[in-house]
Parts: structure tokens; C-alpha cells; sequence
């Protein structure tokens, strides 16, 4: 099998003797550890799973000698079936055009406002930095170069700024989209509240905003093509290990464990061979 991909489109395509069996997009984000592949053609037969196993464990295992990564894929082909059971059961997932926008939440957005600015979000970025490190534990020894590459890598970085009664501004909400170059297959990530600010209505109001500020994209290649699939791995530990997924549920999310849907997405843990 040969795999190649395209460093600057971010194409990949799979040939086997010389004939192209899989073409896609793909997009990496190395600071967190992830990388997203969306398959739009797929010429294998789509009902032999020990066909399908041993494709995507070799594309997989392409993957990892390059980066040391977790591997999302979407095909489209596969909604129809599934593959296997997921058995990861922190991965949650909501078609593009299933995703659903809050109403009449319950913020002072004369005290709070959001920014998706890269550069105004690298103007707080020793407040930030501090913030993600006191609220996040997978960023706990996170450092301002860690906080702007992780700005920086994101398709979209939206970052909450509150103005308290002293007139001093502080970030107390940030999340990051990252993206497939068609939008096909995008992951939420970091999506983090202090504790002070917790149960204000912050992150329903923050995931709504970057969720209107990712679908008023001004120039997505699909603008007026609402498919595809955003999804996200939850904490399991934590003080959002419980409420968070809650919070998610608002917004159409479900657990593949649980979706009655076929939702065409796996991670490679499900099913490649490592031995």
C-alpha cells in the first residue's frame, strides 16, 4: 500500500498496485496530540471488515511513524453501517446539520464579550496561560509558548473576557475548533471555565459563539453544505467529568456508545493492531 499525502493541500490518497483506493483530506494538530481524516472516496467493499481492518490499520500505523497521534476518521460511505462498536466511551459527536444553537442565555454581555482574534487573544497570554493551568489538569504544566502554539495551530480560538466592577479585563472561558479543509470532519478541544466563573452560563454561552462564528465562516469551501461531523473527547476525571457532557448534550452531541445514529466516525484505538 502506497500512502501519500499532500503537505501543503493536506490531500491524502491511498494507491494499492498502482491503483487509487481511498482519497481524502487531513489536518493535524500536533499540540493536541490529534489528527483528523476524512475519506470521500473509498473503493473497497464496504461489508468485509477484515478488508477494512487491515486498511485502516495501515494507514494508521502510517500516521503514528510520523506523528505520535490519535487518528479520527469520518467516511462517509460507512453512515449505512457499522463497523465495528465503538468502545471508547469519552467520544461524543453531532452532525454538522444537527447541531443546535442555545436561546436566551443568561449573560451580562455588557461584563462579558468573546474574541476569536489571534492576535488579541496573544495580547492576555500570561493570564490565559495561568487560567488553563489552574482550571485544565491536561494543561497543568502548560507554558505561554504551550498556550500560543495552542492558539496558533487552531482553525478557530475563541477566548471569553470578562470585565469585572474595577474595570480590569481577564479571560475566564477558551475553546479551540480545529478543522478539515472542507469543514467535513472538524474537533473541539480545551474547552475550559474556571471554577469561579462556573455556573454562569459561560460555557453554554461561549460554545454558542464559536459554534455561529464556525458556521458563518466567510469562506468555507462548503458554505452552503451543512454535512459533516464536529466532535470532541470528554474528561473522564475532573470537576467537568459530569456536568460537561451534559452542557454537550444541549448542543446535539451524544456518546457514540450510546447514538442510535451511524455516526461514520472512528478512532483508531478501536480498532487497529498494535502487535
Amino acid at each position: 500500500m502506497d500512502i501519500k499525502l499532500n503537505q501543503d493541500k493536506f490531500t491524502i490518497q491511498v494507491d494499492r498496485n498502482n491503483v487509487t483506493i481511498a482519497h481524502g483530506t487531513w489536518i493535524v494538530d500536533t499540540i493536541e496530540k490529534t489528527i483528523l481524516v476524512d475519506f470521500q472516496e473509498l473503493s473497497l467493499p464496504l461489508f468485509d471488515d477484515e478488508e477494512l481492518r487491515t486498511f485502516f490499520n495501515d494507514v494508521t500505523l502510517f500516521f503514528l511513524k510520523i506523528y505520535n497521534v490519535k487518528v479520527f476518521y469520518r467516511i462517509s460511505m460507512l453512515s449505512n453501517r457499522k463497523m465495528i462498536q465503538i468502545k471508547s466511551k469519552t467520544i461524543m459527536a453531532v452532525e454538522k446539520n444537527d447541531l443546535k444553537q442555545l436561546q436566551n442565555i443568561n449573560i451580562d454581555q455588557n461584563k462579558f464579550s468573546f474574541t476569536t482574534n489571534k492576535k488579541e487573544i496573544h495580547s492576555y497570554l500570561k493570564p490565559l496561560t495561568e487560567m488553563l493551568s489552574a482550571n485544565a489538569f491536561w494543561l497543568t504544566k502548560t507554558d505561554e509558548n504551550k498556550t500560543a502554539n495552542r492558539i496558533d495551530s487552531s482553525s478557530i480560538t475563541l477566548m471569553i473576557l470578562h470585565k469585572d466592577n474595577n474595570e480590569s479585563i481577564l479571560p475566564v472561558g477558551f475553546a479551540r475548533l480545529l478543522t478539515s479543509s472542507n469543514q467535513n470532519l472538524t474537533y473541539l478541544s480545551d474547552i475550559v471555565v474556571p471554577t469561579s466563573h462556573q455556573s454562569q452560563g459561560i460555557a453554554s454561552y461561549m460554545l454558542n459563539c464559536l459554534f455561529q462564528v464556525f458556521l458563518n465562516d466567510e469562506h468555507p469551501k462548503d458554505r452552503n453544505d451543512k454535512s459533516g461531523l464536529i466532535c470532541l473527547q470528554c474528561a473522564d476525571r475532573g470537576s467537568g467529568a459530569e456536568s460537561a457532557p451534559k452542557l454537550y448534550k444541549k448542543f446535539g452531541f451524544e456518546f457514540l456508545t450510546e447514538s442510535e445514529k451511524n455516526i461514520p466516525l472512528f478512532l483508531n484505538e478501536d480498532y487497529v493492531k498494535y502487535d
